[in-house]
């Protein structure tokens, strides 16, 4: 399954909003956008779990239960796109779903016996780390949440690098998009680089440009319009530095 997004008035074509629907169907494909969505999303919903105080054995379980109620009752086929954001959306039923299994064992019903996706060799604990000092699950969530998707718009535009055959520059101004660089950090580039500082000064312009238009675009796909692109980009970034 392709999953696509592209610039301008075609930003919203294939979003994460489309691989709800697809999940949510009765096509061929709905087990397959559910693994898609599970293989993105898992951290901030496990890391939102170990917060609320279950160990890393049932934290991956109710991971995995969590998303497999999703498909066994069709939760997907009943959210319109817009509606709310895509994490929103997710906390919301992540929330009901914990205080349901509050009330029954769940020793035999974790996922239906049926894993929807493996988390075995997914690093819960390492990935968990930068929620972990969070003081409260939602906390957890969203903190994880944001990192997800500055890691994912950061990949996106790596691969526009890659599509370029300048992957050398990208490596280089790396430090460019981790907070405050070193005061030789310029230089450094330009060494690298072979090139004059005011070379390497407007290619980190448009590296920044790059990755803001790469975060907004990942962004989009978690959002009904783009009119609340800026809306979830703030509240994102409130989120990762809090």
């Amino acid at each position: 399954m392709d999953e696509r997004t592209h610039d301008g008035a075609g930003m919203f074509a294939t979003t994460r909003w489309t691989l709800v629907q697809i999940a949510g169907g009765e096509t061929a494909d709905a087990q397959q956008a559910l693994e898609q969505l599970c293989s993105i999303y898992w951290r901030p919903i496990y890391a939102y779990l170990r917060r609320q105080m279950h160990s890393q054995h049932d934290a991956e379980d109710l991971t995995q239960e969590f998303f497999a109620l999703l498909l066994r009752r069709k939760i997907f086929a009943r959210v319109a796109p817009g509606s709310s954001t895509f994490r929103s959306f997710l906390l919301t039923a992540l929330k009901h779903h914990v205080m349901d299994t509050r009330s029954r064992d769940r020793a035999q019903k974790r996922g239906g016996g049926v894993p929807v996706f493996s988390l075995s060799n997914l690093n819960g604990e390492e990935q968990l780390s930068a929620a972990s000092v969070a003081t409260a699950p939602e906390i957890a969530f969203d903190r994880r949440w944001a990192e997800l998707v500055i890691e994912r718009a950061h990949h996106r535009l790596r691969q526009d690098y890659e599509r370029r055959e300048d992957e050398r520059t990208f490596d280089a101004l790396i430090p460019f998009l981790r907070g405050d660089p070193p005061e030789n950090a310029y230089q450094t580039a330009a060494g690298e680089l072979g090139s004059r500082l005011e070379t390497i000064r407007l290619a980190v312009h448009r590296l920044r440009k790059r990755f803001r238009d790469s975060l907004r675009a990942e962004i989009a796909q978690t959002v009904g319009s783009e009119a609340e692109v800026d809306d979830e980009l703030k509240y994102l970034l409130r989120a990762v530095s809090g």
